[in-house]
């Protein structure tokens, strides 16, 4: 019988209008309205039935939904052997990725009925993620509240090729649930974990406000802040990350650098990560405040401008060394970068480790003609305003030696003014000469007059001419 049912299900799979015929058939009952799958039930093992429903429900026309009605109508719990094929490895990852579905488009009901069926809600499907993780992600508050009332592990963390300590607080934070991230948080959720999440961040190992800036949900990130969660320096490489400007303005007034890099994965400044993800804005934000980014190399020399031709090539075309890149955008975002780029002062004659520049590695001419032509008219303005600059530094320098001369100078004759001051001798004061002797001077003078006086009188009496001397007389 189930080798029939197969064998139906299978034929023409994928003709809609026959699949719809046998969707019909298997949900048309008889007078007391049992489907066939309650005949197959009564002739064959209950394990058998429940095998068939899982492997082909997704395979042709089962949806979630159906193959829990399908389960409904079997009355599969009062079957003892139910208990056992839950327990079966195999079969529990198949439950758990009903369930995690159900939880995730919000079906509370499915889940309750899972719930009757025996099956444990911390059950997880193949990529280790409970019906909480599912609920976290899609921001179903009534499933999640559900959840967590049943007594689920509200920090169950699971580990696969992907993820590793990735928890249901960490998957609401991603999805920017704030509703569900308080619900975790008043059950005492953990945040102080790190985690990793590879097909998304990589190789890196992410706190709660890294996820929260990659996120780009500012307020979440304000709230974790606020609760005390520690601002590591990684927080703004995730916030370039995530492109938005608003929460790398916020962290830069936390205290954080632009220049910090993702230590993790290949040392990836913040504007490689920009770039790596075509975010234009952040980018521009970030090359002309920081400047010094736009020329720094990762750990395989690659500068933003060889990740702008990472970024523009398919995956399949990309660059072997380009290992961690894993974007592709559009010529316009990546036109958008590289003239962000080259206005800021990136060099297009810098290799990686490879000897290969950005235009070796670029698979579109166009962009490869674009960046050339960007980078000379760039290269001749800058020139230009190099040379306008050497001649203000050089009119600066001559300003600066004649300040200095006219310094020096004015020093020096300060320095000679102050030692003739110090060097200078004062004349002791001369004494008045005394009374007496002004006064018998000039009695010594009036006795000579007065003696000259009588004897002119005396010799003029004899009359006897008085001398003439001729010389003196020619003279006058």
């Amino acid at each position: 019988m189930l080798s029939w049912i197969k064998n139906l299900i299978n034929k023409d799979a994928n003709n809609t209008e026959k699949e719809e015929s046998y969707k019909r058939m298997f949900m048309f009952g008889d007078n007391n309205g049992a489907i066939p799958l309650h005949y197959v039930a009564h002739h064959s093992n209950i394990v058998a039935i429940l095998d068939k429903i899982f492997y082909e429900a997704d395979e042709v026309f089962f949806s979630c939904e159906e193959l829990c009605e399908r389960l409904k109508t079997l009355n599969l719990t009062s079957n003892v052997l139910l208990k056992e094929w839950i327990e079966q490895k195999e079969n529990k990852k198949m439950i758990g990725k009903a369930i995690t579905s159900c939880a995730l488009v919000g079906r509370l009901e499915y889940v309750q009925f899972f719930e009757s069926l025996g099956v444990d809600l911390n059950i997880h499907n193949d990529q280790d993620e409970t019906p909480l993780h599912a609920a976290a992600a899609g921001g179903q508050i009534e499933v999640a509240d559900y959840l967590l009332n049943s007594g689920v592990n509200v920090n169950y963390s699971h580990f696969s090729n992907q993820s590793q300590n990735w928890t249901p607080l960490f998957e609401a934070v991603l999805h920017d649930k704030r509703p569900i991230v308080e619900l975790l948080l008043s059950s005492r959720a953990e945040y102080s974990k790190r985690c990793k999440k590879k097909s998304r961040f990589g190789l890196s190992q992410l706190n709660m406000n890294d996820v929260a800036a990659a996120s780009g949900n500012v307020s979440l990130l304000q709230l974790f802040v606020k609760m005390g969660v520690p601002i590591e320096k990684t927080a703004i490489y995730w916030g370039c990350y995530g492109g938005n400007v608003s929460i790398i303005m916020f962290l830069l007034e936390k205290g954080l650098l632009l220049r910090e890099r993702n230590l993790y994965d290949f040392s990836k400044t913040t504007l490689h990560a920009s770039c790596e993800r075509g975010c234009t804005i952040a980018t521009e934000f970030i090359a002309s405040k920081a400047p010094r980014l736009v020329n720094v190399a990762d750990k395989n020399g690659n500068t933003p401008l060889h990740y702008c031709a990472f970024i523009s090539a398919p995956p399949s075309k990309r660059a072997a060394n380009a290992t961690g890149v894993k974007y592709s955008h559009s010529e316009n975002v990546v036109q958008t970068l590289i003239d962000s780029l080259i206005r800021n002062g990136a060099d297009i004659t810098i290799k990686n480790n490879d000897g290969k520049l950005a235009l070796d590695l670029f698979e579109s001419t166009s962009l490869a003609t674009f960046l050339e032509d960007k980078y000379d008219a760039t290269f001749n303005t800058q020139r230009q305003l190099l040379f306008e600059v050497k001649e203000l530094q050089d009119r600066l320098a001559k300003l600066e030696d004649l300040v200095i001369k006219q310094n020096t100078t004015i020093q020096n004759q300060a320095a000679t003014i102050e030692d003739m001051k110090n060097n200078m001798v004062v004349a002791p004061p001369v004494s008045p000469p005394k009374l007496y002797k002004q006064v018998k001077f000039a009695d010594n003078i009036a006795q000579i007059v007065e003696y000259e006086v009588l004897e002119s009188e005396s010799s003029s009496e004899d009359g006897d001419p008085p001398d003439v001397d001729d010389d003196e007389d020619e003279d006058y």
